[in-house]
């Protein structure tokens, strides 16, 4: 039965004590409640005319004791218990998930940050301490952090044209930006490239 059904039951009932005496007419027992015998109880047993005797309190027990369960149980646990635990469970799996993954990540840019080429991205090399590099399509990806620096930047650079003969010879920028990490500044150049914003 719900809550409620219990609670409208127990208002509509007659107040006052309720107990059972045997009956004068065999073995049958009556429901005493406060001073009046309201009428005989088809129960020949005195164990069946106590349990029913004992309705009001044993409905305000269960109503008691939801209530303390209500509260100790997070929201949603009581309607469904099997459904509610299971989507628990699999939340706590998926955060699980993700902190290894986390983990597994800031292990791979700790690995970079100490020059482990078998970490970095495809292609990368460490092109000298603190520095790393990349040669794809005919540009050169760097990924470099100054000294003193919090952040690495990345650029990506051709080959100057030889018809620009009043400039001097060397190579100009076609992308750059910056990142926290040297494994997220070459996966930036990379995401530039493959995006097609480099010329």
């Amino acid at each position: 039965m719900t809550d409620d059904e219990l609670r409208a039951l127990l208002a509509e009932a007659t107040p006052g004590s309720w107990r059972y005496e045997r009956m004068d007419c065999g073995d049958h027992y009556g429901m005493r409640i406060g001073p009046d015998v309201t009428g005989q109880l088809l129960a020949t047993s005195p164990s069946d005319a106590a349990l029913l005797a004992a309705a009001p309190e044993l409905a305000a027990e269960v109503l008691r004791l939801r209530e303390e369960l209500a509260s100790r149980c997070p929201e949603g646990c009581l309607s469904h218990p099997s459904g509610f635990y299971e989507r628990r469970l699999n939340e706590v799996q998926t955060e699980l998930r993700e902190v290894q993954e986390e983990v597994l990540r800031l292990r791979r840019v700790l690995a970079v940050e100490g020059g482990d080429e078998s970490a970095a991205p495809d292609g990368w090399f460490e092109s000298r301490p603190g520095g790393w590099g990349r040669v794809l399509y005919g540009r050169h990806g760097h990924a470099t952090r100054a000294p003193g620096q919090a952040l690495w930047s990345w650029t990506w650079t051709k080959p100057r044209p030889r018809q620009e003969v009043c400039m001097p010879s060397g190579s100009v920028v076609v992308a750059s930006g910056q990142a926290q990490t040297a494994l997220e500044a070459m996966e930036a150049a990379d995401a530039a490239m493959k995006g097609g914003s480099i010329d």
